[in-house]
């Protein structure tokens, strides 16, 4: 994996996952799922996974993430979809946090998606128009952005 953004910041890697779980909880963010990438070819060391009852519960759950984090001196490198808040995603670079509409949760299933070695065959068995095709090529696209390298 490429140069850690977060490398030199107060929390990075273990520490800032579980920061960011205590953030989610103290939102009463449901479902949160932690997926450890670290022995994947993945965009991030780890994926947080979790949910909200309403967009306004979601932006909540990011809002406090991202303000807690903040005071820790630790910011977002890129926050997308807040605005509208059904998926908001937060990247902190080695911890990319997804906070999601249940049914857009559904739908995406990153969980399986980035099972261990499941996103290589999921994605390659799954008709190119699928959600999970387009996600994992829009995840290929955002890696060779940032010059990380990519395992076929």
């Amino acid at each position: 994996m490429g140069v850690k953004r977060t490398a030199g910041k107060p929390l990075g890697g273990k520490a800032l996952v579980d920061a960011i779980v205590k953030h989610a909880e103290d939102k009463k963010a449901e479902d949160i799922k932690v997926i450890d990438l670290r022995k994947a070819s993945a965009p991030a060391d780890w994926f947080i996974v979790c949910q909200g009852e309403h967009p306004v519960h979601n932006r909540a759950i990011a809002d406090s993430i991202d303000e807690g984090l903040a005071e820790a001196g630790t910011k977002a490198w890129h926050v997308e979809g807040k605005e509208d808040g059904r998926w908001v995603v937060l990247d902190y670079s080695d911890v990319v946090v997804h906070v999601m509409m249940p049914d857009a949760r559904k739908l995406y299933d990153l969980e399986s998606l980035w099972d261990e070695g499941a996103a290589a065959s999921s994605a390659a068995s799954a008709p190119k128009d699928s959600p999970k095709a387009r996600l994992k090529a829009k995840l290929k696209s955002t890696m060779k952005q940032r010059k990380w390298k990519i395992e076929e």
